[in-house]
């Protein structure tokens, strides 16, 4: 603990450190999970919030000081995926990139057609207030940028616990952060099994990467972001220190 408070101090605090996550996808040793399946169209979960996060990769990185990381850049994975079971891996990954910020990308999923819209699933603030506070104010902020697109967002921020009274987040990408001091959310962007969703959100690279910029905006609204004027370009990222450990600010 002493090492990572130790490197935490070294960070350049002026800059704004965000791990992407894709949610599902590979496994790094071959394994695949495709999440969500949409039976008209095929899409698949991991395929869509995959393009998602590679936009909103590229548009936060047209503000000023943003580092972005993704759990991974392409269908198979990192070891940050793997085992594909095990999620703790992805707050690990951003925990070694000292992020600010960990943002898991996902697209719903239900047996009914009338399931539909965006929501974020945020945490209890059980353990770590300050923490839950920006996810809260992150979450807030992009479903606003999402609604403008036209989505449903009335589920809006929900709250899940363990059904047996715990404390604990439910949702593992949730729970895990909180234990790591890094503000992590799962955005569900919209409902991949409902036709109407899909078609409306989902079915073309600009719906795509629209969505992707409704997430930067939302981020960037919350942070105080500053684009880049034309031709701009950050100066170069200090040395990362490895282990940074705690990601709040």
């Amino acid at each position: 603990a002493s090492a990572a408070n130790e490197a935490a101090a070294s960070k350049d605090t002026d800059w704004l450190y965000i791990t992407i996550d894709p949610g599902h996808g590979g496994d790094g040793a071959g394994g695949y999970d495709p999440g969500a399946i949409n039976s008209t169209y095929g899409y698949q979960e991991a395929d869509r919030v995959l393009r998602i996060g590679l936009y909103l990769k590229q548009e936060l990185e047209t503000y000023r000081h943003v580092h972005v990381d993704m759990t991974r850049e392409d269908a198979r994975g990192t070891s940050a995926t793997a085992p594909l079971s095990k999620v703790q891996g992805r707050v690990d990954f951003a925990q070694q990139k000292g992020s600010d910020l960990l943002v898991s990308l996902h697209l719903n999923g239900a047996a009914t057609q009338s399931a539909h819209g965006a929501l974020i699933l945020a945490s209890n603030g059980n353990y770590d207030a300050k923490c839950a506070d920006i996810v809260d104010g992150v979450g807030t902020n992009i479903l606003t940028q999402l609604g403008k697109l036209g989505l449903d967002t009335s589920r809006g921020l929900v709250k899940r616990t363990y059904p047996n009274g715990k404390l604990a987040d439910y949702y593992g990408i949730v729970r895990y952060g909180q234990l790591a001091h890094i503000p992590s959310l799962i955005i569900e962007h919209c409902f991949i099994s409902s036709d109407s969703d899909s078609a409306q959100f989902l079915s073309s690279e600009a719906k795509l990467q629209a969505m992707a910029q409704a997430d930067a905006r939302g981020i960037a609204a919350y942070y105080g972001l500053e684009k880049k004027a034309e031709g701009e370009t950050d100066p170069d990222l200090p040395r990362l220190p490895q282990a940074l450990g705690a990601g709040i600010r």
